[in-house]
C-alpha cells in the first residue's frame, strides 16, 4: 500500500508497520466516545508540526468522518456530529476540546498499540546528537 506524501518521504519499513496497526486498531475518537461502530474507513492522520507534517511516526488513526467529515452511505442525510461527534475538518478547536491534543491522541494510540510515547521535540533532540561529528581516534 502506498502512503505518497509531497512533503515527506516514503515511511520506513517500520513506520509503515506502525501506519498499518494504527488503521487496524479502528478510529481512536470513536474508541474514546466508547462506540463500537466506527464513523468510516480508517484513515492515518499525521500530525502537524509548525505547518509540515512531523513524520510518518507522527500520528495516530481516525475514521472517514473525524478525519475528512466524509459521510457514509448508510448515514446519508442524518447528523453525523450528533452520532459519532465533531470532525477535525469541520473544526479543529471544537475537535480538540473533546478528544484532546494530536500529541496526547498520539499517546492513546501508543498505548493502544504497546508502543513508547515518543514525541517530535525528543525526536528532534535525538535526531541532532546523533548526527554530530564523531571525534578523532585516539580521543576517549
Amino acid at each position: 500500500m502506498s502512503f505518497g506524501s509531497k512533503s515527506l518521504p516514503p515511511p520506513t519499513v517500520a513506520e509503515s508497520r506502525r501506519i498499518e496497526l494504527c488503521k487496524q486498531s479502528g478510529c481512536i475518537a470513536c474508541r474514546m466516545e466508547g462506540k463500537g461502530e466506527q464513523c468510516g474507513y480508517p484513515e492515518f492522520n499525521h500530525i502537524v508540526d509548525a505547518s509540515k507534517r512531523a513524520g510518518h511516526r507522527f500520528g495516530y488513526c481516525l475514521g472517514a468522518w473525524h478525519h475528512r467529515g466524509v459521510i457514509q452511505d448508510s448515514d446519508i442525510g442524518k447528523d453525523c456530529t450528533a452520532k459519532y461527534g465533531p470532525s477535525l475538518i469541520n473544526g479543529s478547536k471544537t475537535f480538540h476540546a473533546r478528544y484532546g491534543s494530536d500529541q496526547a491522541m498520539q499517546d492513546y494510540q501508543d498505548d493502544i498499540l504497546g508502543f513508547l510515547h515518543v514525541t517530535i521535540k525528543r525526536e528532534r533532540r535525538a535526531f541532532k546528537r546523533s548526527s554530530k561529528i564523531v571525534p578523532r581516534r585516539g580521543i576517549v
